[in-house]
């Protein structure tokens, strides 16, 4: 039986949750299973003008026919303009955490007040299933509610395939639901994904084929655009990525929108290049390589795939004493609740917790290679460089839920991290650990000699 509790907050804590408050529903969702909801934190808040929290940038686009576009944005969804954007919402439309409380939160209680009134006519909606309702505060003319599937976080191949053909439902029900109102365009997210745990790249794949699918079998020649918008950089990769693949190269690749008085950003490549003047000189060795990852360096630079600086002001102090920059490799579903919330031991446990049920980190790149060997399969590979604080440190052992007393008698002195080995690192509590960057690299494909 499910069971409720009252939380009364205190006047400052309210105002510390009017900024964070869908982070903390966000990880008590997928830690606990609770569904958390905060009464008179944000009403206040809700239709004032919101700033994008990322910067517009239109990352592919191509055209299937004269008068249907499909295009990859990465953008905040409470903030991108179009005729609807779509929330992935579970069954009973309660919008609990991610995209979906964002959503609510930014388009205002009336958001949840239309689709209250609509389950309470019309009953819970099944999976696959895609309603319209009015936007609330949102800047797009609609929004559309759409179920996609729901899988458990440690879950299996047949498991993903078994709810596959419901992702797709979902798709082509947002796409009904849009030809029907006569939409001109439309938002999506990576549907199930994140929260929902559906694989990311799986997720692109089953969306840009459901749409090509469409587009050959059902378009009646009416003008659409179809976005495939997301903020978070995983996502916004793997969309173009499978639009690349499966409508074809052919593709304009654009550039950042500008906002209005702010100057376009410089690349990467621009940004070595400037850095390097006059104090880089070329590396002897042209190739790096780690297992079947390498990393080619070519006139002296090394290309990545991706680094993004990962900024999380409240834990800098805590690391001005015994630290060490360690690596972590993690599912790309949880690369953002990292980049806001931290390190759990929930979100990237290894193959075989040797030295304790913590959070594992390794010293080097390879040494992640070994402690997550599930992922291997995985095209694009993730890891989070971090500072850790490993303090005073032992050796680990398997079934170690917290660090070890010290020595001395003292039940309450702990050591501070545990060890395994020269590579391996563990914590027990995710204040030890600072993200830094995110590093996002390809495999290894073919060799090229210089």
């Amino acid at each position: 039986m499910a069971k409720s509790l009252n939380i009364p907050l205190e006047e400052e804590m309210v105002s510390i949750l009017g900024q964070c408050g869908s982070a903390l529903t966000n990880v008590l969702q997928s830690k606990f299973g609770c569904t958390t909801v905060l009464h008179g934190v944000d009403a206040t808040c809700a239709g004032q003008s919101r700033k994008p929290s990322v910067f517009p940038e239109e990352r592919f686009s191509t055209h299937l026919s004269k008068s249907f576009k499909v295009s990859v944005w990465k953008d905040d969804l409470t903030t991108h303009r179009v005729d609807a954007v779509v929330n992935a919402a579970n069954n009973r439309l309660k919008h609990c955490g991610g995209l979906t409380k964002a959503l609510s939160d930014a388009g205002g209680p009336a958001i949840q007040q239309d689709i209250d009134q609509y389950i309470f006519r019309q009953g819970k909606l099944s999976i696959g299933d895609a309603i319209i309702a009015p936007p609330g505060y949102l800047p797009c003319r609609n929004i559309i509610h759409a179920v996609g599937p729901n899988l458990p976080y440690n879950n299996r191949k047949y498991e993903v395939d078994n709810v596959t053909p419901q992702l797709q439902r979902a798709v082509l029900s947002i796409l009904k639901v849009v030809k029907q109102d006569n939409l001109q365009s439309v938002a999506i997210p990576a549907v199930s994904s994140g929260l929902f745990n559906y694989p990311l790249p799986l997720c692109a794949d089953v969306i840009v084929k459901t749409l090509k699918e469409y587009h050959d079998s059902n378009y009646s020649g009416a003008p659409l655009e179809v976005r495939l918008v997301n903020h978070d950089e995983p996502s916004v990769r793997e969309m173009a990525r499978a639009c690349r693949q499966i409508l074809g190269s052919s593709g304009s690749h654009s550039q950042p929108v500008e906002a209005q008085g702010q100057p376009p950003k410089a690349s990467y490549s621009q940004a070595a290049r400037s850095h390097g003047k006059g104090s880089t000189k070329p590396f002897s060795t042209p190739t790096v390589q780690l297992g079947n990852v390498s990393l080619t360096i070519k006139k002296g630079y090394i290309e990545r795939e991706q680094v993004e600086k990962v900024e999380n002001s409240t834990l800098k102090h805590l690391f001005e004493i015994k630290k060490r920059q360690l690596y972590q490799r993690l599912p790309v579903q949880y690369c953002d609740l990292v980049s806001r919330v931290g390190f759990q031991r929930e979100f990237a446990p290894p193959d075989e917790q040797n030295h304790g049920e913590g959070i594992y980190f390794s010293s080097s790149v390879h040494g992640t290679e070994k402690l997550w060997r599930r992922l291997a399969d995985e095209e694009y590979l993730y890891f989070f460089a971090a500072q850790v604080q490993t303090g005073k440190s032992t050796i680990g052992t398997p079934g170690l839920i917290v660090p070890p007393e010290t020595p001395g008698g003292d039940p309450l002195i702990l050591y501070d991290s545990v060890e395994g080995g020269v590579d391996t690192c563990v914590i027990f509590n995710g204040h030890q650990a600072l993200p830094e960057y995110l590093i996002i690299c390809t495999k290894k494909t073919s060799t090229h000699k210089f």
